[in-house]
């Protein structure tokens, strides 16, 4: 039996929800990172039992919170709520290095390297996107900030600079993106996240946000928008986790309400995953003592809802912070400064 049939069986006789779908290629659960649904019949959380032939590790994605990422036997166990031991998971982990051996595809939590301070090319489509970002936040930056911040103009000189081929079905995309869009680069530098600035694109483009993913990376957690900072871990100085629903809006939180501060911070957005998915991928990466949770919400997000993404940073006893721009007619803090008026709230 192959480790894919192994798998399905054990994913079928752990989880007591578990049904076969896909026609057995995948398992689908409730997901237990995010509680699903209140209807235990409702599942989202689906398990692909990957191909080892074909070099695809298993995979996981809930399409109720989009956590994602490799399945791998720390997944699994934390799923279950406690280690087991079974055979089968130190046979899935084995797997799974085996087919990270190709360049395709790449470890959990590893950092790519891009050159980012490519040429800078004065035209007018770059200047039209500097532009936006002066009107949008009150901001005049600087090519050297906008390198700093992982601003990414022009994504097809990006990765020529860099010598990194552009597979054929995503040409369009680079092409399109270089001209029309503004880039965001990830945590460990996989994945672009694009704002599509055109106001009438063609469908194939109908999009306020794309993504790109530059090496084939299936790390989820890292797809997550993070503004470069300085931690010190040895300092009793406590450390800020900002976390806003977009790119835009944690900019304008480092500049127009922190003054640029970069010690003892950091500036994530979760590019629409989620602020339990951020939250929960910060307590487990970065283990730093003394934090602060802040989160910058859009006014469409009712408390409740951000008090229950918070529950594993309140369980740890980590005081959670919630802010909100309350300017008239404003919804985020996406905006210049004289049009935040910032209420907070301590949970």
């Amino acid at each position: 039996m192959d480790i894919q049939e192994e798998l399905k069986y054990y994913l079928m006789e752990t989880f007591p929800d578990a049904k076969s779908a896909s026609n057995g290629r995948e398992v689908v659960i409730r997901c237990r990172f995010c509680g699903d649904s209140k209807n235990k019949d409702s599942r989202h959380l689906y398990l692909s039992l990957g191909d080892s032939v074909k070099g695809i590790p298993p995979l996981y994605h809930c399409f109720k919170c989009n956590e994602s990422g490799v399945l791998s036997k720390d997944v699994i166990r934390e799923l279950m709520g406690y280690a087991d031991t079974s055979e089968v998971l130190y046979k899935l982990d084995k797997s799974n290095k085996e087919i990270f051996k190709n360049s395709k595809y790449r470890p959990v939590n590893n950092n790519y390297y891009l050159n980012q301070n490519y040429p800078y090319n004065d035209n007018t489509y770059n200047k039209k996107k500097i532009e936006y970002i002066s009107n949008r936040l009150g901001i005049d930056f600087s090519y050297g900030e906008i390198i700093s911040n992982k601003i990414i103009l022009d994504v097809k000189e990006l990765l020529s600079y860099n010598k990194i081929n552009v597979e054929n079905r995503f040409r369009d995309l680079i092409d399109y993106a270089s001209l029309n869009c503004i880039g965001f680069l990830s945590m460990n530098n996989s994945f672009v996240t694009f704002r599509n600035l055109r106001k009438n694109p063609p469908r194939q483009f109908n999009f306020r946000y794309m993504q790109y993913n530059i090496f084939n990376s299936f790390e989820s957690g890292n797809k997550y928008y993070c503004i470069p900072t300085i931690i010190n871990t040895m300092s009793n100085e406590p450390i800020h986790i900002r976390i806003a629903e977009g790119a835009f809006d944690i900019l304008s939180v480092k500049y127009n309400l922190c003054g640029g501060n970069t010690e003892q911070q950091m500036y994530i957005s979760a590019n629409g995953k989620g602020f339990s998915s951020v939250i929960k991928h910060v307590l487990t990466t970065y283990p730093i003592p003394n934090l602060i949770l802040d989160l910058y919400l859009d006014n469409d997000y009712g408390n409740d809802y951000a008090i229950w993404n918070c529950k594993k940073a309140l369980e740890l006893n980590i005081p959670v912070y919630l802010h909100r721009n309350r300017f008239e007619g404003e919804k985020d803090f996406g905006v210049p400064a004289n049009k935040i008026r910032e209420q907070v709230l301590k949970v």
